[in-house]
């Protein structure tokens, strides 16, 4: 499935986010994180739910939880303070209200979409996965 939101692209099944058609390297957890929110983000999720989905049956304090959703953050270009597209509810959880498109991956030809994403990018001058550093970018 392809989730596009802003100028991302986030594929479940090549397991990649695409930022104006630039692969932006998320970790496996923080990666899980984002499918988990994009899926659900029709409500809110608790920090208990992704605790248990991203680790189950192990016991995580939640300082993991918060570096990897800091992580997504990064990579899409969201913060604490902006949170455009992950809004943190105090004491109840997350809630990605970004607004979203799915299409299946055979409905979208990867050049046509690269091709419209870099256009878009280079019209606004945007850099790559918000604030990774630069040698974790391609």
């Amino acid at each position: 499935m392809l989730y596009l939101f802003d100028d991302f692209t986030f594929d479940t099944q090549l397991y990649e986010l695409r930022h104006a058609g630039i692969p932006c390297p998320l970790e496996p957890q923080a990666f899980a994180i984002l499918r988990y929110l994009i899926q659900h983000r029709d409500r809110v999720v608790t920090r208990q739910e992704l605790l248990e989905h991203i680790w189950p049956e192990r016991f995580i304090s939640e300082t993991p939880l918060d570096h990897r959703v800091m992580q997504v953050r990064q990579a899409i270009g969201d913060s604490g303070q902006t949170q455009r597209h992950i809004h943190t509810l105090r004491g109840r959880g997350y809630r990605f209200v970004g607004a979203v498109e799915e299409r299946t991956a055979a409905s979208t030809p990867p050049t046509t979409a690269s091709h419209q994403m870099l256009a878009r990018a280079a019209r606004r001058g945007s850099a790559c996965c918000g604030s990774w550093p630069r040698r974790w970018r391609h």
